[in-house]
């Protein structure tokens, strides 16, 4: 691309001044600079993005600009760093190729940040074209004005003689500031013998690729050889690797220990590198001898070839595994032919004879490395880097500038040291107590240095100060290590290169090594039940557990008062926002190790380390993400019933993790196919997890200890970058035109880091977390905690979000709140200490969710509360972190609704009794610790047989055991009575063991086979207190004789039918409907449960819309009771249009201490209640009027209850009962087995529809409508009440051959009001009935002829059923084909769709107090 460059105008800026909160210095002059622009090319990657092959340009376009993107014609760039100066800077403007490029002040309006530039350009001009795209890249290049400038711009270059400190792209001579000398000696056939005629060509710099020691380069500058060929022998090669710039370290604790070591011996010192051919040498090491590394001697030395490993062993040589990481696609053999003199293999051993003697415990591995060397055998490859003219290396720069990026991720930023003296006393002095200790053991060289030391040379062994700290500060009695003065010491001196204090390190620590929890932790509680609380019976509350100051680590005060927890997440958003307070890599009360967070993002932290702009950008992906609607949790819901269904063998916690992994991944990336195995991605999250944390102990330079866990989390990286890219590119590159990801390079980073923090750590471990503490509390043996936790427990599948609530309150998935006060260095480097210098605060929720000032005297015991409590007092989730006045800074958390889909899911469709322990026991042995991660991991299996099924389970399982436990005690009352459990037990038998012999399918439902012509009639038995007769038989039911039997067993004493002082109660905080569950001793049947009615903080909660009552009778059972308020009804309140009227009910007796049932609700158009009308009064909902309680102890409240039961109760009893088993299906069936023939055509048609109907209504006739039966004892009613309400039904059957059409019509709600699904729904569902049966009817007989009413014995079943009608019936009176459709239509519409809206109670009645059949009189 021709270009041409002409300067413009100068332009000068005047910078602010450096000072508090500058990321420059204060207290240096800083020179004048000069910047000047110049011009590069590019190329354009696979990911869209511009690189460019200048190393220098590309660090600085990669790592600190954004890249440059050419659109259109129109250049979009932008650069910025931070430049140190005083004074004017001249900054010079320049076009390029048409275009024009100006460097912009942009300080962000910050007087106290220094020199942050914008390079903007606009095109003007045509760009040329090359390979098809305008490809183009601006670097700019800043020329120190003198050489005290290049020190002052280029702050990582120290020269503090004898040591040089440099970043590992000045390795390149062209990459140096002006005035400087190259920190590495470049070798050529200038400065070293010709090994190159011998066949070893060494020239150039190499770099020790894949060294576990801390030592990065060599040189071999100043090499000499003892002969040219090896006709007399092996060659040797002495280089000087001792002297200045020949060889370099990381600047670590390691890499400095190391450099500081090789000061003991002469700079002159040589390495003899001995080769027995051009392929094939050894090498001497000086490591032998230094401690806990001994290195054996003579490294082997081999030269990749294609057959080196059949040559000399795979162990030295493999030459599969030498491919580099910057050119993707070439394989080690391409290298091999490309470079065949670029690559040496080798191979460290360490001496294990002298590791077997040492008695130095390893600090990752204590136990098992006890005797062994701490690090592992193994290989690394020198590789040529830089050539003898000092030119980059083709393709080994590139992964060298890939291998030292900084923590920003800057390639080729990762400090350097390296020798810049050959002054061998220089070297000694500034090695320090290594030299001093070196000399004491007289393990130094031979070096008369006359300097003396300031101080005794055992002062500057290391430990010396953290002795003088033990002795002087921390072992003063009593006071033994428990002041704070102590431990501010041990904080200074008791530093070994782990990156956090003594302090933080110690109280983190002893939970895992002591075991204690939380509670004892923070507020030294060693009484689990009360957590370290005690009530003041003066001030009314709780204390003793607040705050915690100096808790973890010293500068930190944790907060556990639930009342300051709220306050402080509500005043953080705004406090974060406004930049008064900084956050770190943290996750809870841990501050993890950067190193598992990728390069690519700035800072290198976990998303709730994320700037406020960044989080700007990241919630909303979050919450459209992770916010689950109700389609969602249904599929969630279907998911969970899935996994769970496939398995054997559950796994708690990995299958649950893999789950909700799963789900996770498949909501980020919807339709992707999972690039992430699940159980690779499981074991690496165990790892990462503990790692991060437990890595914090130990310096960076050891980090290739977890080399394993690391490579894998970003390969993970990598394929979540990929989706990213591919689903979410578009948006975000419009994003990095505005730098809204800013300071990471690319929102595409920012978003897959986010995203792998959400499957690694947030939704991917907190999740699995609570479902998992929650199987381990209906699993787990939990004896050994006395009453901490139910015995027994049975979650309610129906209703399971207060069980999931109170697992995510008692074992915190999320322990803690962090930020800091103060800031640590951290904040200003990305190298200093992650706590240094900072004052933290940390909102401890997990004990804050056990603060019995909010939650009661119970706070620190596992007891499952009314949902509405969780919805106010549960903090897991941050609700309280959010502020109006800063709407895109929201800290709640964004997948509150997906993990609340998730527990329900889980726990919905968990089948209790279907899973145990392998070898049967009732429980599992796993044990508990207040601490994260709460439980161990468990396994339970999926039973079959006889333990599993129904009777003998319950037999076995509740029976043959303490009693107790299957009669559960409350209040001195049990929740289900004798009579209640015996008969939940007789119909599970039944259901299990009977009823599928044979199988309802349709292989049973075959022609009739009873005839009443040659068998008899069918005979009957008065069903209970109704008016009405079941048959005694039933011809699909084989074993009616055994069902008779067991209808004996249950048939005997009604059980208790008194009054209302008899009536247990209900404590506030019981968990109703999980003690109902219990106490049946066998499942609860979900085919019942179709709405969820039993949230009492949606539904019934006073001071909000009576959603409870509207949706029960608009889009529950009650549709069809719905009606026009009555012309006639003078009572009806103002706004009233629609009314449901059960005032007939009030004239029933009940039973001495029971409220009357009944009461007309009102609505309006909308549905609205307006009022409910009882005994004579009128009640108002509370949130529209004040309804204190009357003289009766009566309001809106306790009329509304009494309605709801009354409507449950009616639609039972009358609708469901009376109408659809009776007076419907059982009429039905009795005419036809009494008047058709079995082959007859409508006999056939009505078999399928009353399959086993006579055995449910006989078995109604004994358990359920008698007197002291299950409706008698569940309502208000006396028996005399019970059977006055049939009888009024029985008076009333005007309505009951309507077909549903005309019923609904009846109603008169009109359009536009509130919609009834059941009319939607309903009139669909019966015109295709009709349909069928019309069409069935039409292929057997003449509609037009009447052919119906010429079949006898359609004749005699017409009569049949009109004589078992009451008279106000509506049954027809004359049989026509179309009338018998009707009935016909009616009958199976009732038997399926109304028996489902009319009988399907499982939700209405889980809560007894939801709906209640039976209300005491004022309570």
């Amino acid at each position: 691309m021709a270009t041409m460059m002409r300067a413009l105008a100068p332009l000068c800026l005047v910078a602010g001044a450096a000072g508090a909160g500058s990321p420059c210095p204060t207290g240096r002059a800083y020179p004048s600079v000069e910047v000047h622009l110049n011009r590069a090319y590019g190329y354009e990657d696979a990911d869209g993005w511009w690189n460019n092959p200048d190393p220098y340009v590309d660090a600085v376009l990669n790592s600190e600009a954004r890249r440059t993107a050419v659109h259109g014609g129109t250049m979009h760039a932008a650069f910025d760093h931070v430049f140190c100066f005083q004074g004017m800077v001249s900054v010079q403007a320049y076009q390029v190729d048409g275009m024009t490029f100006t460097l912009l002040d942009e300080d962000h309006g910050k007087d106290d940040h220094l020199g942050t530039f914008r390079l903007a350009g606009a095109a003007t001009g045509d760009l040329t074209l090359r390979d098809g795209s305008a490809r183009l890249d601006v670097s700019v290049r800043v020329v120190p004005a003198s050489d005290a400038a290049a020190v002052a711009l280029h702050p990582d270059y120290e020269e503090a003689d004898p040591v040089v400190y440099y970043p590992a792209s000045y390795v390149l001579g062209a990459n140096v500031p002006a005035g400087k000398t190259p920190p590495m000696a470049v070798g050529s056939s200038a400065n070293m013998d010709n090994a190159k005629a011998a066949g070893l060509d060494f020239e150039g710099i190499w770099w020790m690729s894949d060294n576990p020691v801390a030592e990065e380069l060599v040189s071999f500058a100043g090499a000499t050889m003892n002969a040219t060929d090896f006709a007399k022998g092996p060659i040797n090669l002495a280089v000087p690797t001792a002297r200045a710039g020949m060889w370099s370290w990381l600047t670590d604790t390691v890499g400095d220990i190391l450099r500081r070591y090789y000061s003991t011996g002469s700079p002159d010192d040589l390495k003899h590198f001995t080769f027995e051919s051009t392929e094939r040498g050894s090498i001497s090491t000086g490591l032998t001898n230094v401690p806990l590394v001994w290195v054996k001697d003579n490294f082997p030395f081999v030269k990749y070839s294609h057959d080196c490993d059949e040559k000399y062993g795979s162990e030295y040589c493999n030459p599969t595994k030498c491919a580099s990481t910057s050119a993707p696609g070439t394989t080690c053999a391409d290298l091999i032919d490309q470079y065949p003199d670029d690559m040496w293999s080798r191979p460290t051993v360490f001496d294990k004879e002298r590791w077997a003697a040492n008695k130095v415990p390893c600090p990752w591995a204590p136990i098992s490395n006890w005797g062994r060397p701490w690090w592992p055998d193994t290989t690394y490859t020198l590789k040529r880097i830089v050539m003898a003219d000092g030119s980059p290396h083709p393709v080994f720069w590139n992964e060298w500038l890939e291998h030292t990026k900084d923590k920003n991720g800057a390639p080729g930023g990762k400090m350097l040291q390296s020798y810049m003296s050959n002054d061998w006393c220089e070297r000694m002095d500034a090695a320090g107590w290594v030299s001093s200790l070196v000399d004491a053991l007289g393990m130094g060289g031979d070096v008369d240095c006359t300097a003396q030391e300031e101080a005794p040379w055992w002062t500057r062994i290391p430990g010396y100060a953290l002795t003088e700290c033990v002795t002087g500060e921390c072992l003063t009695w009593p006071n033994v290590f428990s002041t704070g003065e102590c431990w501010q010491c041990l904080d200074k001196t008791a530093n070994f290169g782990q990156q956090l204090p003594a302090s933080y390190m110690t109280d983190m620590l002893q939970f895992p090594v002591t075991g204690k929890g939380y509670a004892e932790g923070w507020c030294g509680a060693e009484d689990a039940a009360t957590g370290g609380w005690h009530f003041n019976a003066t001030t009314g509350a709780y204390e003793g557990c607040a705050t915690t100051e100096d808790f973890p680590g010293m500068g930190s005060t944790s907060v556990q008062l639930w009342a300051t927890v709220k306050a402080k997440m509500q005043e953080m958003v705004g406090r974060f926002a406004e930049g008064e307070i900084w956050r770190g890599n943290e996750l809870g009360f841990i501050i993890s190790n950067e190193l598992f967070w990728q390069p690519e993002t700035n800072p290198k932290a976990v998303l709730l380390g994320a700037s406020p702009s960044q989080h700007e950008v990241l919630r909303p992906y979050l919450e459209a993400w992770f916010t689950c609607d109700a389609a969602c949790a249904e599929d969630v819901k279907a998911s969970a019933r899935a996994f769970m269904g496939g398995l054997q063998k559950m796994e708690v916690q990995a299958d649950v993790k893999k789950w909700v992994h799963t789900e996770l991944f498949k909501r980020v990336f919807p339709g992707a196919r999972n690039p992430i195995d699940l159980d690779e991605f499981v074991e690496n999250q165990n790892k990462v997890v503990s790692l991060s944390t437990v890595s914090q102990l130990l310096p960076d330079q050891l980090s290739f200890v977890f080399d394993g866990p690391l490579k894998t989390l970003r390969s993970h990286y990598e394929k979540v970058r990929g989706l990213v890219r591919q689903y979410y590119g578009a948006d975000l590159k419009a994003l990095d035109a505005r730098r809204a990801c800013y300071p990471s390079a690319s929102c595409v980073d920012q978003v897959a880091s986010a995203v792998l923090d959400t499957l690694y750590f947030a939704g991917g471990l907190s999740v699995p977390s609570a479902i998992s503490t929650g199987m381990w509390v209906l699993y787990a043996d939990t004896s050994a905690h006395g009453t901490t936790f139910p015995a027994g427990y049975r979650v309610n599948k129906y209703d399971p979000v207060p069980f999931y609530y109170e697992s995510m309150r008692f074992f915190a998935p999320v322990v803690g709140l962090p930020w800091w006060e103060q800031a640590p260095a951290r904040k200003f480097d990305e190298a200093a200490s992650q706590y240094d210098g900072g004052v933290r605060r940390v909102l401890n929720m997990a004990l804050a969710n056990k603060d019995p000032n909010a939650w009661g005297a119970d706070a620190h015991q596992f007891r499952v509360r009314p949902l509405e409590q969780y919805h106010e007092y549960f903090i897991g989730f941050a609700d309280f972190a959010e502020n109006a006045t800063y709407p895109t800074q929201a800290r709640s958390c964004p997948g509150k609704t997906l993990a609340l889909a998730m527990g329900e899911a889980w726990f919905g469709v968990l089948d209790q009794e279907v899973w145990g322990s392998k070898n049967g026991a009732e429980k599992v042995q796993s044990g508990y610790k207040e601490q994260t991660p709460f439980v161990d991991e468990f396994d339970l299996h999926r039973r079959t047989g006889i333990v599993a099924s129904g009777i003998w389970r319950t037999i076995v399982s509740s029976v043959l055991e303490d009693v107790t436990h299957w009669l559960p005690t409350f209040d001195s009352m049990d929740a289900v009575d004798f009579k209640g459990k015996v008969l939940a037990v007789v119909h599970q038998f039944e259901t299990e063991k009977m009823w599928p012999h044979p199988a309802p399918d349709a292989r049973y439902i075959r022609t009739p086979h009873y005839d009443a012509k040659e068998d008899g009639a069918v005979g009957t038995m008065k069903c209970g207190l109704t008016p009405l007769s079941v048959p005694t038989m039933d011809e699909t039911w084989e074993e009616w004789a055994d069902y008779q039997a067991e209808g004996a067993v249950a048939g005997g004493d009604g059980g208790d039918v008194s009054g209302a002082a008899s009536s247990g109660w209900w404590g506030g905080v019981e968990n109703r409907t999980a003690a109902i569950i219990a106490e049946l001793l066998v499942p609860f049947d979900d085919d019942l449960m179709l709405v969820p009615w039993t949230d009492a903080g949606k539904y019934n909660a006073d001071g909000v819309r009576d959603r409870g009552l509207e949706d029960f009778v608009f889009r529950g059972i009650g549709q069809h009771r719905v009606q026009r308020v009555a012309l006639d009804d003078a009572d009806a309140p103002a706004g009233a249009k629609y009314a449901v009227y059960l005032g007939v009910m009030e004239g029933l007796e009940t039973r001495e201490g029971f409220e009357k049932l009944g009461g007309d609700a009102y609505f309006t158009a909308g549905g609205e209640a307006v009022g409910i009308r009882y005994q004579g009064k009128l009640y108002r909902p509370h949130h529209t009027h004040a309804s204190p309680q009357d003289a009766e102890g009566r309001d809106w409240q306790h009329v509304r209850t009494v309605f709801q039961g009354s409507l449950s109760a009616l639609i039972t009893v009358w609708d469901h009962l009376y109408d659809v088993h009776l007076a419907s299906a059982s009429h039905v069936l009795h005419s036809v087995m009494d008047t058709l023939r079995p082959d007859h055509p409508v006999r056939r048609l009505t078999t399928p529809h009353s399959f086993r109907t006579n055995s449910i209504n006989h078995k109604a006739a004994y358990s359920l409508v008698g007197e002291g039966e299950l409706v008698h004892r569940a309502t208000a009613l006396t028996a005399d009440g019970l059977k006055a309400a049939f009888d009024v039904r029985r008076a009333g059957e005007g309505d009951l051959w309507s077909t549903p059409s005309a019923k609904m019509a009846a109603q008169g709600v009109e359009a536009g009001d509130v919609a009834l699904p059941l009319h939607e729904d309903g009139k669909e569902f019966f015109e295709v009935v009709a349909k069928y049966v019309r069409a069935s009817l039409a292929s057997v007989y003449d509609y037009g002829a009447n052919a119906c009413g010429a079949d006898a014995e359609l004749v005699a079943f017409f009569e049949a059923m009109r004589a078992k009608q009451d008279a106000s019936s509506n049954f027809p009176a004359a049989l026509t084909c179309e009338t018998l459709e009707d009935v016909l239509s009616i009958f199976i519409y009732q038997s399926t769709a109304g028996h489902v809206h009319h009988g399907s109670l499982g939700a209405e009645i889980v809560d007894p107090c939801h709906a209640p059949w039976a209300v005491v009189k004022g309570k």
